[in-house]
């Protein structure tokens, strides 16, 4: 297999597996605290009325649904962890998928938010980003042992 072909297959294993640690996180909260995870369906109703040229909705829910919207909402939610991973990869060079190390995965999944309710929002943005940062960190030191020479 070609460097550039592992480089690639590392990236999105990496997107993917933390994505995955988000969505496995976001389950037991709403199991344990009753807090529903995102409806990945009204991100791919958005997304296929956007490829219609509808931007902006008074309130997505009442949309019009879309054939397949949520296989699109998924998909969509997993193609963004993995161009986060690429950022991530793009930022930190390269030298971090042979060797990843915790605190930049961190730091980078930490994002802040300006809501109505800030200090929830932040709290929770905190959370769902760290959560993100340990599963790209988890998900690189597997594909780092699996892809070793």
């Amino acid at each position: 297999m070609s460097a550039d072909l592992q480089i690639i297959l590392r990236v999105i294993a990496s997107g993917v597996g933390a994505t995955m640690v988000l969505d496995r996180w976001a389950a037991s909260f709403n199991r344990f605290f009753h807090i529903a995870s995102p409806n990945w369906a009204t991100v791919g109703r958005w997304l296929g009325h956007l490829s219609r040229g509808q931007l902006v909705h008074k309130k997505i829910a009442d949309g019009s649904p879309v054939r397949g919207e949520l296989r699109i909402g998924w998909s969509a939610h997993y193609a963004i962890g993995v161009l986060f991973a690429t950022l991530f990869v793009v930022i930190c060079g390269l030298d971090w998928l042979q060797q990843p190390r915790i605190l930049p995965a961190l730091i980078f999944g930490v994002a802040a938010s300006n809501t109505p309710r800030p200090n929830v929002a932040s709290v929770r943005s905190l959370a769902t980003h760290t959560i993100f940062g340990l599963g790209l960190y988890a998900a690189a030191v597997v594909s780092a042992a699996m892809f070793r020479q």
